[in-house]
């Protein structure tokens, strides 16, 4: 029904010279608007009727409710707003009796009961009942709806139920049908109107530019929203607000921007709310792919490219190649509420629709060579090549990216690196010179997780032979890259820990660029004994340190640390003689301390963690 057509009924209903002994029902689905339409409505009609009795109608929502004292709780609440809320209670606990037939002697007296219910309904007289959320209702529904008709038959209130009919529970739902029919006169299917709600939800955005962006793309923003055939004004509100504080923690260069802005409001109204209907799961979304080839590479689709060939069919408007932030950056924001700034700062210093083709390195414009015009396609393509001559591109996520782009534009038939030169043995004499040189970086993070994308952005042709060898090559040249690198770091890192306990978070925080050493093998390359006599200093145990070297254990990283497990069984002999050598009462203090600790690390590296 039409929103003005159930605002028409409302009215007649609601109408106090005709009596009626049933209750009307609002249905439609959660988030549909059911609740913000009859509140706004029942404010509307107290001010049209100049109705001054605060308040006009009492709500109470059924949610998790468990009793019906709980309800009248509510209502009393409304309805006697000088009580405290624990007299609200007790009223509402004795009128929920009465209304049930049963107030006795266990209150007090009969003649207080009475008086409490007199005022009760002297309070309720005139007043619209508001029951919302019926299905989320603890209790039974032959129960509430055994309450509700209390107030309907036998005190003659104009009631109103809202519910979402779907989600009646089966094994009642024969039960509410029965009750239904007794009780409920009319049934009113209510959806807001969406270009009023969005309308809403722009007043209460506080950043100009996505003010600014919503009202300009409004029509694509409701087509996208519309396309979900799940029409949840409550996720979108959630949506819009995660946009707002994504937008406002990044990049202020994004906002200069508007198809950027576009771009990024639009794919996240369609991820987000799959998401929150619990369509798309958070590690599909996190693999989705963002380029327009490479997942159409061999005859075995992997969940991610069926979820994201999905979306594509069905939100039309969205741009899903090559998105603003990567959809990785998003599921973190969605399932955690967490925004990793300075990643996502990274990729948009590079995205063309931010930044613009200018500032935009070529390995980063060739990556996306469809959008581009032929004649930035052919600098691209030279610049490439210079930085290739000159082994400027010196980071494994780049070169994988420069690899995968020129296998797939030679399929294309554009041989980058010319006919007769094989795309492999090129990338395995580059490794080796940057090898020589020492100018590889040694960011073994390339290959964590999402092996198959860098800077949010899926590798071209990853799933060819080809580009796999090359993979394979890239992460042996680094793992070697990072092994010479960390044999140096270890000369002085023993020094390093004995000169500054800052710099104890090395062992378990991330990012060779700030000297953090977190998944990186290297305390094999260090002398046991010395290790042991930081963690022991004149025989007292150096419980930080201790609490680090666990730390770095912790969870899945022991698997890339294995390297120093036969180093760990060392430092344990060396402990244990040191603590041997201790007097009283510290050799009792350390044998405490040393096993507490290598129960967690011992427990961490053992087979199967």
């Amino acid at each position: 029904m039409l929103k003005n057509e159930a605002s028409q009924f409302l009215n007649y209903y609601l109408d106090e010279n005709i009596d009626t002994e049933y209750a009307v029902m609002l249905d439609g689905p959660w988030g549909a608007g059911k609740t913000h339409f009859i509140k706004k409505y029942l404010r509307d009609r107290a001010i049209r009727l100049a109705i001054t009795d605060k308040p006009s109608y009492l709500y109470a929502s059924l949610y998790g409710i468990n009793s019906t004292s709980e309800i009248t709780d509510q209502f009393f609440t409304q309805a006697h707003p000088i009580l405290n809320s624990k007299a609200s209670r007790i009223f509402g606990i004795i009128a929920s009796k009465a209304l049930n037939g049963l107030v006795g002697t266990e209150v007090n007296s009969a003649g207080e009961n009475n008086s409490v219910i007199q005022d009760m309904v002297m309070k309720l007289d005139g007043k619209v009942l508001v029951f919302d959320d019926l299905e989320r209702s603890s209790m039974s529904i032959s129960d509430v709806m055994g309450f509700i008709n209390t107030y309907v038959e036998h005190e003659g209130l104009k009631v109103i139920m809202l519910a979402n009919e779907t989600d009646i529970p089966k094994d009642q739902l024969a039960t509410y049908n029965r009750q239904k029919e007794k009780l409920v006169g009319k049934t009113i299917q209510v959806q807001s109107d969406p270009i009023e709600v969005i309308e809403k939800l722009i007043e209460r955005m506080r950043l100009d530019s996505v003010k600014q962006t919503i009202t300009r793309e409004k029509s694509a923003l409701l087509s996208t929203f519309l396309a979900s055939k799940k029409t949840n004004y409550r996720n979108l509100r959630v949506i819009l607000s995660e946009y707002e504080r994504l937008v406002d923690n990044v990049d202020s260069r994004l906002q200069d921007s508007p198809e950027a802005m576009k771009q990024l409001l639009l794919y996240m109204v369609a991820t987000g709310h799959e998401y929150r209907s619990g369509e798309l799961d958070v590690q599909i979304m996190e693999a989705l792919p963002t380029s327009q080839y490479y997942w159409n590479q061999g005859e075995i689709k992997t969940p991610a490219v069926q979820a994201f060939e999905q979306l594509k069919h069905k939100y039309t408007d969205v741009k899903w190649v090559d998105p603003i932030i990567a959809p990785a950056q998003l599921a973190n924001l969605y399932k955690a509420g967490l925004i990793d700034a300075e990643s996502i700062n990274n990729a948009l210093s590079e995205h063309p629709a931010v930044v613009g083709h200018a500032v935009i390195p070529p390995w980063r414009l060739l990556w996306s060579w469809a959008d581009l015009p032929r004649t930035d396609y052919l600098k691209a393509r030279r610049k490439l090549l210079v930085q290739l001559c000159n082994y400027e591109i010196n980071h494994p996520g780049m070169i994988l990216h420069v690899a995968g782009t020129i296998l797939l534009l030679k399929r294309f038939g554009d041989a980058l690196l010319g006919d007769e030169v094989d795309v492999i043995e090129f990338f395995d004499g580059y490794l080796k010179e940057l090898l020589k040189i020492g100018s590889l970086t040694p960011d073994l993070t390339t290959f964590g997780f999402l092996s198959t994308a860098y800077a949010g952005l899926g590798y071209a042709s990853h799933d060819t032979e080809d580009f796999k060898e090359i993979y394979t090559l890239v992460k042996e040249a680094t793992e070697l890259m990072c092994a010479n690198k960390m044999k140096e770091i270890s000369a002085h890192y023993i020094q390093r820990l004995a000169s500054n306990s800052d710099a104890y978070s090395s062992l378990y925080e991330y990012g060779m660029q700030e000297d953090n050493y977190a998944e990186v093998a290297f305390l094999h390359y260090l002398d046991a004994t010395d290790f042991a006599r930081l963690l022991i200093v004149d025989s007292a145990p150096n419980d930080k340190l201790f609490a680090s070297l666990a730390n770095r254990y912790a969870g899945e990283r022991s698997f890339r640390l294995r390297e120093e497990h036969e180093w760990l069984a060392k430092l344990k002999v060396e402990l244990v003689n040191i603590l041997n050598r201790a007097a009283a009462p510290y050799r009792q203090l350390l044998t405490l301390r040393v096993g507490y600790y290598f129960e967690l690390i011992e427990k961490s590296i053992a087979p199967g963690n």
